[in-house]
């Protein structure tokens, strides 16, 4: 029972902190301006996705018309503002003339803003180390827009040829596949996250994180849709001022909020796969007493009364320590140098310049517990957070600031004697 209670209050307080800097990391990034920025760029990019995505339907399935209105009721089941009659424009002027391939390329072209305003945004968020090519992240951009429409037709189609086989059907039958299409519907939406993250996201995320964040960024927008619905109910008049026009608006309004969920969907799915991160860099920002030992007891380790942790020469100095209770007694050729208590680490040196270690590290008297940081984590922890560098820079001041002093002492000694 107690073990049950420790798991549950741990991944309490692992998602208490990634919630709170999900939220901080949004405010960083300027969440709601970004997202007023992909507004505007998603208005942009609607028209021509909508034409381009009704001139492949229509020319895919015979039954345009039919096409045509099972798109708009996916549009409509998806958001609470209709789109029929942006739809109905478009259809109208798709079969009027026969389209090229120049105006297709323009029309594709004329989507990549936001597939670029996307890709921006979750550079902001995940902060990547490289910039990425120009001509690269065009690429990018364009088979973003493609899976895009690739998705919406399938989607289509696939409606289609079930409206159209289901009355044929044996009930029985006819009510397992209208199960199955249902349970498509609800994994579309995560999948075309999925997607689109693994195309724009600028880092390498496990797999596993990748579908967390895309079920999560999903579930955030679906419930948007009630809350924007719950909105326009209780305030009928919003948007009364612009007449003819408050359906562009309540549509522009509906994509703000959406990529608000979006956004912060993302920086939660960001969080996530860099808890360890977050969790070990408040060890270089906060002082011992007030970092929470339920998240920081899974990196430990216990060290008993004079028990050797490292010794000198040792070549695989692949981690630093951060000593959580406890001392350390570090000694240099069968001499004590120094004892590092808690709130204090050791051992970065070797493991930044990949060289052996040059001190013997043992655990004091009354043991010492110890936070394993390795190379990798360290490096991830000064790249995300730029105070815990001043704050190291400090504390190899101070270490070289004593270790002259000692030498002098040494030296002064050695020359009275």
């Amino acid at each position: 029972m107690n073990g049950y209670k420790s798991k549950f209050t741990r991944l309490s307080a692992t998602c208490g902190l990634i919630f709170r800097e999900s939220a901080a990391g949004f405010m960083r990034i300027n969440g709601f301006d970004r997202a007023a920025a992909l507004a505007f760029y998603a208005f942009l990019s609607l028209i021509p996705l909508l034409f381009l995505e009704i001139l492949v339907v229509t020319h895919i399935v015979r039954s345009s018309e039919t096409a045509v209105e099972l798109l708009g009721s996916m549009t409509d089941n998806a958001t609470p503002v209709s789109f029929q009659f942006i739809l109905r424009e478009l259809f109208a002027l798709s079969v009027r003339r026969t389209w090229g391939l120049l105006t297709l390329a323009i029309l594709l072209w004329s989507a990549t803003p936001l597939a670029s305003g996307i890709r921006n945004a979750f550079n902001a968020i995940f902060r990547p180390r490289k910039t990425m090519a120009f001509l690269r992240g065009l690429m990018l951009d364009v088979s973003a827009v493609m899976v895009l429409l690739a998705l919406l037709g399938t989607g289509v189609i696939f409606r289609l040829a079930f409206v159209s086989v289901l009355p044929s059907l044996p009930s029985g039958v006819a009510f397992a596949m209208s199960s199955i299409y249902r349970a498509s519907a609800v994994v579309g939406l995560p999948l075309g996250f999925l997607i689109v993250y693994r195309i724009l996201v600028p880092v390498r995320l496990k797999l596993r994180n990748m579908i967390s964040g895309s079920v999560l960024t999903s579930c955030m927008l679906w419930a948007m849709g009630p809350l924007f619905s719950w909105i326009l109910r209780y305030n009928p008049n919003l948007g009364v001022v612009f007449g003819s026009l408050k359906t562009i608006f309540l549509l522009f309004v509906w994509v703000y909020y959406s990529a608000i969920a979006i956004l912060f969907g993302t920086e939660i799915m960001a969080n996530i796969s860099r808890r360890d991160v977050l969790v070990l860099g408040k060890l270089f920002s906060l002082p011992t007493n007030r970092i929470p030992r339920v998240l920081i007891e899974r990196y430990t380790e216990r060290y008993e009364p004079c028990e050797r942790i490292f010794s000198e020469g040792d070549r695989d100095a692949d981690a630093m320590y951060y000593v959580m209770d406890g001392q350390v007694i570090l000694s240099r050729n069968g001499l004590n140098i120094a004892t590092i208590s808690g709130g204090e680490y050791f051992g970065e040196m070797a493991m930044l310049l990949d060289a052996v270690r040059t001190t013997s590290a043992t655990a004091g008297s009354d043991g010492a517990t110890l936070v394993v940081i390795s190379k990798t984590s360290f490096e991830a922890i000064l790249h995300e957070n730029p105070s815990a560098v001043l704050a190291l820079l400090k504390k190899m001041a101070e270490r070289l600031q004593k270790v002259e002093t000692l030498s002098r002492t040494t030296s002064n000694t050695t020359h009275q004697v």
